[in-house]
């Protein structure tokens, strides 16, 4: 099975224990940190800026979508 560039992102997240806090609008560290954009970038170095803003976007529609 072939992974969206979703998927894989929230895999990279995961595994590295990172997360996206849909409140702040920002990714963060294990330990509540704030993540510069390029760190996120570095994880999947085919996903681009757009796409980033793209998985921000569908995160914030599948919150509305559980509220």
């Amino acid at each position: 099975m072939l992974l969206s560039r979703f998927e894989k992102l929230d895999c990279a997240l995961k595994a590295k224990g990172w997360t996206y806090d849909l409140d702040r609008d920002v990714f963060l560290n294990r330990v509540g940190q704030v993540l510069e954009t390029e760190s996120l970038l570095r994880l999947l170095p085919e996903m681009t800026w757009d796409e980033l803003a793209s998985y921000r976007d569908r995160r914030y529609e599948q919150s509305q979508k559980n509220a």
